[in-house]
């Protein structure tokens, strides 16, 4: 399965950071990491499995040309880098991915395993569970695209339609909330978040700056600092395993 990487070249060292945790917190998973670059060919993928392809800076170019030749059921695994790791219920979240890859209703569209933040109120999520997993595991309709750039099993068509929304102008990425929030899931796209949490993120930036956060996991994970980027006294952690359901 390829992991959609949006990113680009001054994100470098924030992209290897990422990768970092993923061999860490989620060695087995199964992975190819499609990671746009512009002119920078140089990455260490810290091991995992990766694709540089050569594209422009537009964020909508990007996700169009990371999108290029997979086909609109297929599932990716749609993950920014301004996103890692800190932890991970590894078995379930190589479950969930396993189980993807068998089913055939095409109108289970996308899955996030990490219940966090608005993903925990009733006016983002149907707290009905609508579907299972094959092992029983709840699932709960989402209602709007909250939470849509966490890290999590989309099929491609999700990632393709919902940018094509957005206008065709060099915007900023954080703008795209704003485009985002404008947007209504299409009827014939089902959308899940697990009634459980089972994987804690960590933001890397805010506003164009390093967390503090990310730059301790840097650290602790002997990953270089970019130098081109001011530290803000902030961490910013996104869930806490077992959180959500009963």
């Amino acid at each position: 399965m390829r992991a959609l990487v949006l990113t680009y070249d001054r994100y470098r060292l924030i992209t290897e950071h990422m990768l970092k945790t993923y061999s860490i917190h989620w060695p087995n998973n199964k992975f190819i990491f499609r990671i746009p670059y512009q002119e920078d060919t140089r990455i260490c993928a810290h091991g995992q499995a990766i694709e540089l392809v050569q594209m422009g800076s537009g964020i909508k170019e990007t996700v169009r040309g990371l999108l290029q030749g997979i086909p609109d059921d297929e599932w990716v695994f749609w993950c920014l880098d301004d996103k890692f790791l800190i932890a991970i219920d590894e078995n379930a979240a190589s479950y969930f991915s396993n189980w993807l890859s068998e089913i055939n209703d095409p109108l289970i569209s996308g899955l996030c395993f990490c219940r966090a933040r608005r993903l925990l109120l009733p006016d983002t999520v149907n707290e009905i569970a609508k579907a299972r997993t094959a092992r029983g595991d709840p699932l709960l309709l989402r209602l709007n695209y909250n939470q849509i750039w966490l890290h999590q099993f989309l099929r491609a068509r999700v990632v393709r339609a919902l940018f094509d929304t957005f206008p065709d102008i060099n915007f900023k990425a954080e703008e795209m909330d704003i485009f985002k929030n404008k947007q209504v899931i299409p009827h014939d796209t089902n959308l899940y978040v697990t009634e459980r949490n089972y994987a804690v993120f960590g933001e890397s930036t805010v506003g164009g700056k390093l967390t503090k956060g990310c730059m301790a996991s840097m650290q602790k994970f002997a990953v270089k600092i970019p130098l081109n980027f001011e530290v803000m006294d902030m961490s910013v952690v996104i869930g806490d395993l077992g959180s959500g359901g009963d």
